[in-house]
């Protein structure tokens, strides 16, 4: 697992299905500055009130973290941070990613679950999205990422947030790798 703009992908491709792809969310505290009572564009829809965003990628075939892209602000949405910050210009072409509703609007690199789908499509994209959602539940059993994050968050980095986050996804890797690997797509 690499942090931001770097990436590892396995050396052959089995399937034009590479990777899941999804934003999860932490609380933090209602940053704010000298200027006005609040800082914008940190509003989470999931949990309504302030929040960061990192963007996780999970080879489908692999027991491996590929992409991390954050924090961002979570009032960004997850479509957005793919196509602008992360993972889009990475996808090899004629590769896809599969992905939950939120990353609607780019066809031709995200599929979603869809009416057009046969049985068996279906429950590759069920799965895979739902090994992703193991991931992300498993970052949340950290006390520093599953409760409110306080700290100095005036800054626009959010850098201490961003120390634990990685803390936080390596350990998840290294148990992935060693005797707690996701369930196979």
């Amino acid at each position: 697992m690499l942090k931001d703009d770097l990436i590892v992908w396995p050396d052959s491709w089995d399937t034009i299905f590479t990777v899941t792809v999804d934003g999860v969310h932490f609380r933090i505290k209602e940053p704010g500055d000298k200027k006005h009572k609040f800082v914008k564009g940190v509003f989470s829809h999931k949990f309504g009130s302030a929040g960061l965003d990192y963007e996780i990628a999970i080879s489908i075939f692999t027991q491996q973290v590929v992409h991390i892209a954050g924090p961002f602000r979570a009032g960004r949405g997850d479509l957005d941070i793919f196509r602008e910050e992360g993972l889009m210009a990475k996808i090899p072409e004629g590769h896809f990613v599969v992905a939950d509703r939120g990353y609607r609007g780019e066809p031709g690199i995200i599929r979603i679950k869809n009416a057009l789908d046969d049985e068996e499509v279906a429950v590759f994209k069920a799965e895979g999205l739902a090994r992703q959602e193991t991931f992300n539940s498993r970052l949340q059993r950290y006390a520093i990422l599953q409760e409110r994050f306080r700290s100095n968050m005036e800054n626009e980095e959010f850098e201490k947030h961003g120390i634990a986050f990685y803390a936080v996804a390596m350990i998840c890797q290294l148990e992935m790798m060693h005797g707690a690997p996701l369930f196979d797509v």
